[in-house]
């Protein structure tokens, strides 16, 4: 991931490291985060599986994928994940979610 480039978004900063909860720790902060700045407060207990975030980001050791089912099954379309990632900034941030 090119982190430059997607901290080169606007209002988006790169903070040092902080290991947390997703869990415990995300859902809660955002709200009054959002208040602050006049931002639509989503339904991230809807959106997100912090537990699931918990387990992929938390672990200490790599995963190894294997990516040959999925494409032997036909999906062969490729994403460029910094693109995707600054995509899903900008729509945010074009929809009131987070600051522009």
């Amino acid at each position: 991931m090119p982190w430059p480039a997607l901290c080169a978004q606007p209002a988006v900063t790169l903070a040092p490291f902080a290991a947390l909860s997703r869990a415990t720790g995300s859902a809660f902060r955002f709200p009054g985060n959002a208040a602050a700045q006049k931002l639509k407060l989503p339904a991230y207990e809807k959106a997100v599986g912090w537990g699931f975030g918990d387990c992929v980001f938390g672990a200490e050791f790599d995963v190894v994928s294997d990516m040959t089912k999925i494409r032997l099954a036909g999906f062969s379309e490729t994403v460029d994940s910094a693109e995707a990632l600054i995509a899903a900034i900008r729509r945010q941030q074009r929809d009131g979610t987070i600051p522009s």
